[in-house]
């Protein structure tokens, strides 16, 4: 039996009233006045100043012409002449919507000025896009192999049963953290624990976190050039001071920072695998920086982007290894490993700047995805990390001897940064711009060092990433590429 509705309540379905009014709506949220008084007009303004969008449902000619109070004729009249200048169309069985007529396309959303002067200077340069069938090996964010599916599938399944309804320590969790603490002490030989860690959306973003939570635009930050450009955008950004650390073949000049005026008060390193040149900071350096940090009392930013990828010689130990005055600040993600869309990076370092960072994270509500960082804790804990880490090694060991054999023995020619990581410097071609130009030409992109110098350098070279694409495709490049070097 139906219930009685309630006194005054019509026995109209709310879901007929729902498709009714609102059409009726969008028409009064564009500012068409429902009155009957010259509705043709106000609908075409609407339509062609983009205020009723592309495909915007609109009322039928019956129930616009009832809350008009106008005959449904001179309604379906009025459509008929819109439908003439293809302002709206009638799709049969379904309605009448907007089209999208030249005017409204070339009109599209307002345009700001360009003298405003809250957009002066340009946008960042977005990279060139590749076309189907290139070969990308520039530097850029990519795994080299995915995980296993299903293990990727068995992690996931465990993290939507773990995740809790809320937003959670912006921290990140403790099981997570005690997770990624015992992937740092296994492939990087730090000793940490959970209280050391905080999760971040990557390693850009715990960069700029880490300069947000201790960085005023008063203070310098010193970074190597060439280097991640990623860092000195940031810098750039909150309106911090740069300070050029020259790199030669044992790693970053430090000896720039005892006499830089004033003195920075935050460096960022990539002492493992510097970042582009592949070149390892010496033994010697690295023990200068720690000591001109503590003096100083700075922060050092050790930024080991592909620290799980190492293959000949004896490696040295990460700077937040040796550390004994807590102002290494070691930064991890597992884009590498993983996927950069997982978007799950950390840093490590002493709890009070974690907490910190944790604080500047829950002021900003950037929280990194917990069914992400769930997932990853999971990956780590089972073991699936371990084991994908060993096979993408024994794959990168085979891309590397690829990068060998094909261009390490060409006179004049010589590869920096192979003993580690998925990318090498190829230094001594002439005009080395050139080069890239051609290849690019024949569908074969690469990087130049000067794409990564943010100050004057004297020499140049070539860059390419081999992590990520398929040996197929490596190989054939890499024939191309030795053509043009030979």
């Amino acid at each position: 039996m139906t219930p009685e509705p309630l006194v005054g309540e019509s026995r109209q379905p709310l879901a007929r009233l729902d498709r009714a009014g609102s059409p009726l709506n969008a028409l009064r949220a564009a500012g068409v006045a429902l009155d009957g008084a010259g509705l043709e007009e106000r609908l075409r303004a609407a339509i062609v100043g983009g205020r009723l969008a592309h495909g915007a449902k609109l009322p039928s000619a019956r129930v616009l012409a009832s809350a008009l109070g106008l005959s449904r004729n001179a309604i379906a009249a009025c459509y008929a002449r819109l439908a003439d200048e293809h302002l709206i169309r009638a799709r049969h069985g379904s309605g009448t919507y907007v089209a999208q007529p030249a005017e409204a396309r070339a009109r599209g959303r307002p345009r700001v000025r360009g003298d405003v002067e809250w957009l002066r200077g340009g946008p960042p340069g977005a990279p060139a896009p590749v076309a189907a069938g290139d070969i990308d090996l520039r530097l850029r964010a990519g795994t080299i192999a995915p995980i296993a599916t299903d293990a990727w599938r068995r992690a996931w399944r465990h993290a939507t049963a773990t995740v809790a309804q809320t937003y959670g320590d912006p921290q990140g969790p403790r099981e997570v953290r005690a997770a990624i603490a015992e992937h740092v002490r296994e492939t990087r030989g730090v000793a940490c624990v959970a209280a050391d860690v905080v999760v971040t959306s990557g390693a850009s973003d715990a960069l700029a976190l880490l300069l947000r939570a201790t960085m005023s635009s008063a203070d310098v930050l010193a970074a190597e050039n060439p280097g991640y450009r990623g860092v000195t955008r940031l810098a750039a950004v909150q309106g911090i001071g740069l300070l050029a650390l020259p790199v030669d073949a044992h790693g970053a000049r430090v000896d720039v920072l005892a006499s830089a005026d004033p003195q920075p008060l935050v460096v960022h390193v990539t002492p493992s695998h510097q970042f582009p040149t592949g070149v390892e900071l010496s033994a010697g350096r690295r023990t200068e920086l720690l000591a001109w940090a503590d003096r100083r009392g700075a922060l050092v930013i050790e930024n080991d982007y592909d620290g799980e990828f190492r293959f000949d010689g004896e490696v040295a130990p990460p700077l937040s290894a040796v550390d004994t005055s807590g102002g290494v600040c070691l930064v991890g993600t597992f884009s590498r490993l993983l996927t950069p869309s997982l978007r799950v990076g950390y840093a490590v370092a002493t709890p009070a700047l974690v907490e910190r960072v944790a604080a500047l994270k829950r002021m900003l509500d950037e929280h990194a995805s917990l069914p992400a960082q769930h997932a990853v804790a999971q990956l780590i804990r089972s073991g699936e990390l371990g084991r994908h880490l060993r096979r993408v090694r024994r794959l990168a060991t085979y891309k590397r001897a690829l990068v060998r054999d094909a261009l390490g023995e060409i006179e004049g020619v010589t590869l920096h940064g192979i003993a580690g990581g998925l990318h090498v410097l190829v230094e001594g071609p002439a005009q080395p711009a050139e080069i890239a130009a051609r290849l690019r030409a024949r569908g074969v992109h690469l990087d130049v060092l000067a794409d990564h110098c943010w100050a004057p350098v004297a020499g140049d070279g070539l860059l390419l990433d081999y992590g990520r694409v398929p040996p197929s495709a490596l190989e054939r490049g890499l024939a191309m590429i030795a053509s043009e070097l030979a």
